[in-house]
């Protein structure tokens, strides 16, 4: 799952570099890579932040390690960290709804 996080933000960057030089199809790859980073959060956050795996996720057994603020704190950031991608797609895009 880090490896995913790694590769979409490499993405984003360079999907960046691509929109501030005027190359077509950097818009397309900043919003492709925005948008799944930000499921990946709003989805996978207690999975991502606790390094679990998928697999970790049916076991009863992780979450009793686990405390119950850090599962709510985990679950926020995930929340928050979706909502800085979606807000990020939309400023640097120009779209409505950004600042």
């Amino acid at each position: 799952m880090r490896i995913l996080e790694k590769l979409l933000t490499l993405m984003f960057l360079i999907g960046s570099l691509l929109k501030i030089f005027s190359v077509i199809g950097g818009g397309i790859l900043i919003v492709f890579s925005l948008s799944l980073l930000s499921i990946i959060y709003f989805v996978f956050s207690f999975a991502l932040f606790n390094d679990l795996t998928i697999r970790d996720l049916f076991k009863r057994q992780v979450y009793v390690s686990v405390s119950s603020i850090r599962m709510i704190s985990n679950i926020v950031l995930g929340i928050v960290l979706s909502s800085v991608c979606t807000g990020m797609m939309f400023y640097i895009q120009h779209w409505q709804g950004g600042l």
